[in-house]
């Protein structure tokens, strides 16, 4: 079993990011270039015997409720409320991790899902880790598809 590096988890989640934006937000995403982490979203745990990480979409607070209103099927006026967003941002990272670890060039199904990690903030991590993201644009609205793996 091989264990990706980070940039080949970063590529893998960005693709997987924007197919979850085709399917399930109908936004077409766009690849941009490596960006700084966003102020609030969701990661999702990948660990399995050899190899560990978390798969993050993060974004500031208008994009979040863009995507919740995206993913709850809402009109451009409703409001989402701050549970709604959070569900949906839970619901987003979720499912690109999950897309992530299925479009894996080795397969490797010993990685299991973990519960999803909400938070607002700056992401910090130890000397034990390393932190990577890629700006995906949908439709205007950048959204940053982030992935914390071991060194």
């Amino acid at each position: 079993m091989s264990e990706l590096s980070a940039d080949q988890w970063l590529n893998v989640a960005a693709v997987s990011f924007c197919k979850v934006a085709a399917t399930s937000l109908s936004m077409a995403g766009k690849v941009e270039a490596r960006c700084p982490t966003g102020l609030q979203g969701a990661f999702v745990p990948l660990v399995g015997t050899n190899d560990s990480v978390q798969i993050g979409v993060t974004a500031d607070r208008p994009t979040c409720v863009v995507l919740a209103r995206r993913m709850l099927q809402m009109e451009d006026h409703e409001v989402p409320s701050d549970h709604e967003i959070r569900d949906a941002l839970g619901e987003i990272a979720n499912m690109v991790a999950g897309m992530s670890k299925a479009s894996r060039p080795d397969k490797n199904r010993d990685l299991a899902l973990g519960l999803p990690i909400l938070f607002e903030g700056v992401v910090n991590t130890t000397d034990a880790t390393s932190i990577q993201s890629i700006q995906v644009d949908l439709a205007g609205t950048p959204v940053a598809v982030t992935v914390i793996h071991s060194k």
